[in-house]
Parts: structure tokens; sequence; C-alpha cells
């Protein structure tokens, strides 16, 4: 009640004159001694001060996220392959026959899955053991590091092809590489998405991360169309480079897109 009927004026302790003389200006009062150093690298560009002084906070550019969903539709693309022609070319080239008995292709298709499972504690164990010498690579190593083993993987099989050595050993080194890569890439991708994306708009992260899925996917099966028409030796070897040039769109050095910001933010709200 006190506070809803006394005005404001009255409750504010009176200061004589003289104290308030005494009392020195404070460091948003003073004029500052020095305007060029304000301007110099305490500030950034759209006039929002860094928490460190002196260190200019880095501006992304749009490209960081389109070049990460550009990598991440090529490898997608590449990855539908050990799904669909690997397995076809392990039904009609590849001797799957062990001591005189033929393994079924449904055992290779389930095969991705038990490597899944079985490699991760070995993986993870090798990333603690990395963290604790302080060599643990950063997320995009981490992925760049998936793109080269899924490139390895397709790589064997297409030199296995043009050897005409296609055996249940080459299928399964080239499926341990590639599983060793889906664990390098999946896990880490999403968290890249949304370092890259804008602050105000990390819910379009996982949109983006389905969104690529989903273009590679489809990408991939339009690929897959050239089945029978060209060599296994070079419809592998394609795909091995092409997860090497999707692994160049991967950058290590990245920032939040302000630009890309803005721009969605007039897209959206006008």
């Amino acid at each position: 009640l006190l506070v809803r009927y006394v005005p404001r004026s009255a409750l504010r302790p009176s200061v004589p004159a003289a104290a308030r003389a005494a009392v020195p200006a404070s460091d948003s009062t003073r004029p500052s001694a020095t305007p060029s150093a304000a301007s110099s690298g305490t500030a950034d560009r759209s006039g929002v001060r860094d928490s460190v002084p002196g260190v200019a906070r880095r501006r992304g550019s749009g490209w960081d996220l389109v070049a990460l969903c550009i990598a991440l539709v090529g490898y997608w693309m590449a990855y539908l392959q050990s799904t669909s022609t690997l397995l076809l070319w392990a039904r009609d080239f590849a001797d799957r026959r062990i001591a005189g008995r033929e393994i079924p292709i449904s055992l290779f298709a389930a095969l991705p899955w038990a490597l899944a499972v079985g490699l991760t504690p070995p993986l993870l164990a090798l990333f603690r053991g990395l963290g604790r010498r302080g060599r643990l690579p950063v997320a995009a190593d981490k992925l760049r590091h998936g793109y080269v083993a899924t490139a390895f993987g397709f790589a064997a099989v297409g030199v296995s092809s043009w050897l005409g050595a296609a055996s249940v050993p080459c299928l399964l080194l080239a499926l341990l590489f590639i599983t060793v890569g889906e664990l390098c890439i999946v896990p880490v991708a999403p968290v890249l998405l949304s370092q890259r994306t804008p602050p105000r708009l990390r819910g379009l992260a996982m949109a983006l991360w389905f969104a690529t899925l989903g273009l590679g996917l489809l990408l991939g099966g339009a690929v897959s169309e050239l089945w029978g028409r060209v060599a296994p030796m070079w419809y592998f070897g394609g795909a091995a480079i092409a997860t090497i040039l999707a692994r160049t769109q991967v950058r290590r050095d990245f920032s939040p897109s302000e630009k890309l910001d803005t721009l969605v933010n007039r897209l959206c709200h006008g």
C-alpha cells in the first residue's frame, strides 16, 4: 500500500548537494580520452560490443551454412549406394562362397547395423584416450575423417572390381570403413548445423538436417539409375571422388551467420 499510494519522489532518499558534488563521475558519464580506441576493436560492425575488450567478434557468412548442407547432401548421396548398389554388386560380382556355402545377400544388408553397434564402444574409447592426451579432434575434424573413411570404403570396392578380385573380405572391408564414416558423421553433423545456424534460428538446424537427408537420398536414388550402364569400377570410384569433393565443403573456421539471420527474419516477419 505504501508503494502504491505514496509518490515515488517521496520514497527516494534526499542527498545533499555537497554530498552529490563529492561523488566522482561514473565511467558511463566520463568523456572518453581516446575515442579512436573505442571504434577500433571493442565493437563490431553492427555496433555490438564484445565481451572481451580488444577482441573483435567474428562475423560469419551464410555460405558457411550452405557449404555444410552441400557436404551433407553429398554424403547421403554416397551413403545410399552402400544400401543399394553395393548389395547388387555383391550379388552379381562378388564371390560369396565360404567353405563351399554361399552367404545370402540379406546377411550383408543387416551387417552395417551390427557393425555400428560393435564399433561404437571402440570409437568412444579412442576419443576418450585422445582427450586425455589433449589430442581430441574438433567436431569439424571428426566430420572430415568420416568422409575419408567413407571414400576409402567405396574406393576399395572400385579397386577390387578393377582387379577382378571381388570377394567377401573386400565387401567386409568396404562396409567396415563406411560404417566408421557413418559413426563419425551422423552424431556430429547436427551439432555443427546448430552451431552454424544463426542464434535466433537454432530450431532451423534439425529442419536442415532432415532436408539434407531427404535431398541426398533423392539424388542418390537418381544416381543409382546409372547402375548397369557404368562399370562397377567407375561407379564406385566416382562415389569415392564425390565423397572427397563433399569433404572440401567442411571447414574448420566458421561462425554463426548474422547476415543469414537478418535475411530470414525479413522473409519471415517482414
